[in-house]
């Protein structure tokens, strides 16, 4: 094995410290990744090269899994309608997951403030705050400007008449 992969003699200073600067260069790559899934979507590359779709140039051509890649090609495509979504990928304020779970709901009118309200939180969280921006936008309930967690509590509790029917949006 590679002493690189060999921590046994870091100290717990050193190990937390090397272990935040390859987070960083994690949303560092991840961000630069994204771009590139972008520009090859916008070239329409992937055809070009023999494959189907973006996601089958991933998958086949990459090697990435599908998840992996389905999660990289949403988030993608995210980037490329909210430019200033890759730096807040490469500072670690958004996640993939974050991207893939707001992705149906943005629009230009609510995106600056979803991702401000999904800073830093986790895919649980973020689906709250999802819930939230479909009901304001069906005008079942304000969404809150700062909290979202009194409009989690009143979803999962409440029933909704929505497009003639009945049902708890969950």
């Amino acid at each position: 094995m590679c002493s690189q992969y060999q921590l046994v003699g870091l100290g717990n200073s050193q190990l937390l410290a090397g272990l935040s600067e390859l987070v960083r260069q994690s949303n560092a790559l991840t961000a630069q990744l994204l771009a590139h899934l972008v520009e090859l979507d916008e070239r329409l590359l992937h055809l070009e090269l023999g494959f189907s779709s973006l996601f089958a140039y991933c998958v086949e051509a990459l090697g990435m899994s599908e998840g992996t890649a389905g999660r990289r090609v949403a988030a993608a495509r995210v980037c490329r309608r909210f430019s200033d979504v890759f730096e807040r990928v490469t500072r670690g304020e958004l996640h993939l997951c974050a991207l893939c779970a707001l992705a149906p709901h943005l629009s230009t009118e609510n995106a600056g403030e979803l991702f401000e309200a999904c800073r830093g939180k986790t895919r649980r969280q973020i689906g709250g705050i999802a819930r939230c921006a479909v009901s304001a936008a069906r005008g079942l309930e304000p969404m809150p400007k700062r909290r979202f967690s009194s409009c989690r509590t009143k979803l999962a509790s409440t029933s909704f008449k929505v497009g003639g029917g009945s049902g708890a949006l969950r």
